[in-house]
């Protein structure tokens, strides 16, 4: 009898515990099913717990395919809502991870989200909002796109909002809607310095340089290099590259110390494209230009302040730190065992060509590219694949990891009737993306695709490394509002003009030349800033 009690018991204990583990909480549907990834169960401490916003929020990014992106990893630019089969890979992986992190939001904010894609071509995406947002024809609650085309568009009245409006609490003593989710103070993977860079003033900040779709990340500048070829013709003892990577942590990775790397070469006659063994092959165009320039943490506007307002001027003091930038840099052209393809000026064939030359296994270095270009098949088929940062003017100056214009990043259309709901969005996506980042760049690069022993730390320190690009900004910006006054003074013309044809000095001359021209322009634009919202 005692034994029947007992029995009866644990069936009565089984039975309770199948009806409290079925509960009323329904079955998941087809978009939310558990998999690995999933964050659900978290603490009821969070922030987001009680919020059901109820809302559809309208997401427009560009979806052009462009030689500079083209990836292995494509997949995940086009599809921010798919979940993709991972056999195909780390990028995969890491598109899921973005998946994951938005289904969580999606979940914890009460909030569905739609995609709008645009297809324009570089430069064309700034009218295709412009006339979006000015006659709320198809308008997006946030638009996340190029770089380029944003700040074109950010300084006109009526297309972006000022997000300082829509924080968590008044720090910037602002006037305006205060109470949302942003939380810029908190940083939560924000980059805050950036943020500061995209802004023409000290009180209205549009950008936002979270790296909402990973795109930040992938236009950071590196310097590709090949490590079987650095340990088989600089040094055979640094087997992983260590001494290399120390150099580069000690402040010691210089163009002069690139430049005593030229032994590399020992054939006979000037280096071509075609030649074994090169230091480097680098093209006149717009990636080159900003990686000599802006890696170098060169400065060539002055801010100063009336009030609130910026006063941008071009520093007519800057003019030494481009003689010093461009002697080194056509050091490094005319040294032997370097080689320039200057019959292709900026153009894209002569980018490509000079990447071959690399990922053929013919040169040292790739010259300045975006990390986005080691996922692209040519790079993911080296065998010893590493990076470093782009060399520094001298020990005296720090590391500084421009990012390159292409990247996408975001900005509360003005017309949005959603701007709190955005604002928590962007928070909570911010707040859940380590996971995002750790898988781009520990299984992504690190783990596959970049090898020695130090080349995740290069990466992560290149990564803190991202600093001041008010300039780069602001001379993509002169590029964007004024089409003839931009492409007659960029980097890449003077370059062109100066450099390239063997004479350093020639630039700073050329650079002078320009000031009056770009400063009308720069001029206009804050003026125009100052009429947003």
């Amino acid at each position: 009898m005692k034994t029947r009690l007992i029995s009866l018991f644990l069936v009565l204990i089984m039975v309770l515990a199948m009806l409290v583990a079925c509960g009323d909480d329904p079955l998941p549907d087809d978009d939310e099913e558990d998999d690995e990834g999933d964050v659900g169960g978290a603490p009821t401490s969070n922030w987001w717990d009680n919020l059901d916003f109820d809302a559809t929020l309208t997401i427009m990014i560009n979806n052009a395919v462009d030689n500079e992106l083209s990836s292995g990893g494509e997949s995940y630019m086009k599809g921010p809502d798919l979940k993709l089969d991972e056999n195909g890979g780390s990028f995969e992986k890491v598109q899921n991870a973005v998946y994951d992190r938005n289904r969580a939001a999606k979940r914890a904010l009460g909030v569905e989200l739609s995609y709008i894609y645009c297809t324009a071509d570089w430069g064309s995406v700034a009218g295709e909002i412009r006339k979006k947002e000015t006659t709320g024809n198809g308008t997006a609650d946030m638009y996340c796109d190029l770089m380029h085309d944003m700040v074109a568009v950010s300084v006109e009245p009526g297309i972006f909002t000022n997000v300082l409006k829509y924080t968590k609490k008044n720090t910037a003593s602002i006037d305006g809607y205060v109470g949302g989710y942003l939380d810029i103070s908190a940083k939560n993977g924000y980059y805050v310095d950036y943020m500061n860079d995209l802004a023409l003033s000290n009180d209205k900040t549009f950008l936002l340089a979270s790296d909402y779709y990973l795109d930040v990340l992938r236009a950071m500048l590196v310097m590709p290099f090949n490590l079987d070829m650095y340990v088989d013709r600089i040094d055979s003892t640094d087997t992983n590259g260590e001494k290399l990577y120390a150099l580069v942590e000690d402040g010691e990775w210089t163009w002069d110390k690139l430049m005593s790397m030229s032994n590399v070469y020992t054939g006979s006659g000037d280096a071509t494209l075609t030649s074994d063994n090169i230091l480097m092959p680098l093209s006149v165009g717009g990636l080159s230009a900003v990686g000599l320039i802006y890696s170098t943490a060169f400065t060539s506007f002055d801010i100063s302040y009336v009030g609130d307002k910026a006063v941008y001027n071009l520093s007519q003091e800057a003019r030494s730190t481009i003689d010093q930038l461009f002697r080194k840099a056509a050091q490094v052209v005319s040294t032997s065992g370097v080689v320039c393809d200057e019959s292709t000026h900026g153009d894209v064939t002569g980018v490509i060509n000079a990447k071959e030359a690399f990922t053929n296994g013919k040169a040292l270095f790739a010259g300045p590219n975006m990390l986005g270009v080691i996922e692209e098949d040519a790079f993911q088929s080296m065998d010893r694949l590493s990076i470093l940062p782009v060399p520094k003017l001298s020990t005296e100056y720090e590391y500084n990891t421009a990012i390159n214009t292409r990247a996408r990043i975001g900005a509360v259309g003005f017309s949005s009737s959603y701007k709190k709901e955005i604002s928590a969005l962007i928070q909570y996506m911010t707040e859940e993306s380590e996971t995002v980042k750790d898988e781009y760049f520990n299984k992504a690069m690190t783990g596959k695709y970049l090898v020695g022993s130090g080349a995740g730390k290069i990466l992560t320190m290149i990564y803190n490394s991202i600093g001041d690009n008010k300039s780069m900004i602001l001379d993509g910006l002169v590029l964007a509002r004024n089409d003839e006054v931009g492409r007659a003074h960029t980097w890449t013309e003077l370059i062109k003009e100066g450099f390239f044809e063997g004479n350093a000095n020639r630039v700073s001359e050329l650079w002078g030349n320009a000031i009056n021209a770009k400063q009308s322009v720069i001029n206009a634009a804050v003026d125009s800033w100052y009429e947003c919202d």
